[in-house]
């Protein structure tokens, strides 16, 4: 869980109503259980155990703005010329976010409370005291495990003891948590559970929340906008090769490179398709991607970046890609809170983003196994939901397929991936906004 969804927990211990604009507030909206560490383990509050709990409470007390961010700075920091030396970087380098893990929870944890209205907690009373030290204990425990840890350069560490701290680590956390971090209150959200369904908007009715004008139709019973991978989208693969995504000019220094685009561009490459789509810019012909430092190339990585929604997709994706996360969990994920999502830009016309959880891994670099495309029609028979999509790996083709059951989980739901090249556990909705494609124009 991000530190985001950690400190909404730690309000709504302290308070009797979801902050607004929250999980917690969409779910008790929608008529879902706000037990969120619940959630985490796939069943309802009442039906945990105490092996469920323990594994709900380590997920949700992982940091994972603050490992993505740590694991990317080690890695830096073991490259050759690096401006420290390994050793002494990766101990800095550790020690550095072990101080900042309590800082940023309480820095996330005020915010939360001054939106609210309420004066910010400066009073150590007021503090998420149990959110801070279980943070500080996750991340010690994750950063002892990962690889390229300092602690591997201490002659008696052992990745195998390593595996059994961050297990510990976990019984720990959830033997102490219900003593010392209370109960979530779940006062405003009482309604009975079912899924979260928005209606179909009409035709052309006035929806606040979109700026896109394109018509919803209905051929074969597909229901979307009129976007088509063979006409509408980028007509070029996926497919990079190892060169930086920016190049940054550091006076004494030279250029710095970051990024490599053959990790690919799905999300820069699926926003823009949805850019001219809009626009109603007709995609070029080029099945060739377009050079590194060119305009086209510039405005892709732009929109990878937008894609990224300030961090909070990757960091989305992470906490459903940990092992320790259920199915169940990643069921709930998907039909109640990402399905609704992206029916809801669908029904008015609307292109609709989507993170594809392609890998169970705890390793922060196995974020790249992830994938991101956009669904542009969905078709609902009985309770099994197809969502048409336009892949970025997989240009001009019309017959790209996500499936699955959106009747009420009571466990795994598994997803059926027509290209068949990767397995899909989960997927989310990504928030998207069009931008002018200059460049394609």
């Amino acid at each position: 869980m991000s530190i985001s969804t950690m400190t909404t927990m730690a309000y709504r211990r302290r308070s009797d109503v979801a902050l607004p604009g929250t999980a917690g507030a969409e779910r008790a909206a929608g008529g879902r259980t706000a037990a969120d560490t619940a959630a985490l383990a796939g069943e309802e509050p009442s039906t945990q155990s105490g092996v469920t709990s323990a594994l709900a409470t380590i997920t949700g007390y992982i940091p994972t703005e603050i490992l993505i961010t740590y694991v990317a700075v080690a890695a830096a920091l073991s490259t050759p010329g690096a401006i420290v030396t390994s050793s002494v970087g990766l101990w800095l380098n550790f020690v550095a976010f072990l101080v900042a893990t309590p800082v940023v929870v309480w820095l996330v944890y005020a915010g939360k409370v001054r939106n609210a209205g309420k004066p910010l907690p400066t009073a150590a009373n007021q503090w998420p005291r149990w959110e801070m030290v279980a943070a500080t204990v996750g991340f010690v425990a994750w950063a002892f495990a990962l690889p390229g840890t300092p602690f591997s350069l201490l002659g008696w560490y052992n990745p195998g003891v390593a595996g059994v701290a961050v297990l510990v680590a976990a019984t720990a956390l959830g033997l102490v948590t219900p003593l010392v971090g209370g109960t979530l209150n779940v006062k405003s959200a009482t309604a009975p559970a079912g899924p979260v369904t928005r209606p179909a908007s009409p035709v052309g009715s006035a929806d606040a929340s979109s700026s896109i004008a394109s018509p919803t139709v209905a051929t074969s019973g597909i229901v979307g906008p009129a976007f088509r991978p063979s006409h509408h989208g980028l007509h070029f693969v996926n497919a990079w090769p190892h060169e930086p995504l920016v190049s940054i000019d550091v006076p004494g220094l030279g250029k710095l490179a970051l990024g490599d685009a053959a990790n690919g561009l799905c999300g820069g490459m699926s926003f823009t398709a949805a850019d001219l789509f809009v626009a109603s810019v007709t995609p070029p012909p080029d099945t060739s991607p377009p050079a590194q430092g060119s305009p086209r190339f510039d405005a892709l990585v732009e929109r990878q970046v937008a894609s990224l929604d300030l961090g909070q997709t990757p960091l989305r994706l992470y906490e459903l890609m940990n092992p320790l996360v259920t199915d169940r969990s990643r069921a709930d994920t998907m039909i109640h809170a990402s399905w609704p999502a992206i029916r809801a830009d669908l029904d008015v016309g609307r292109p609709s983003m989507m993170g594809l959880v392609r890998t169970v891994d705890a390793d922060p670099r196995a974020l790249g196994h992830n994938h991101q495309v956009m669904a542009y029609g969905y078709e609902v028979a009985g309770d099994r939901l197809s969502l048409a999509i336009y892949d970025p790996n997989h240009p001009d083709d019309d017959t790209v397929r996500l499936s699955l059951s959106i009747a009420e989980p009571t466990g795994a739901v598994p997803v059926t991936w027509s290209p068949g090249d990767a397995p899909v556990f989960c997927f989310i909705h990504v928030p998207y906004a069009p931008a002018v494609p200059a460049a394609w124009t």
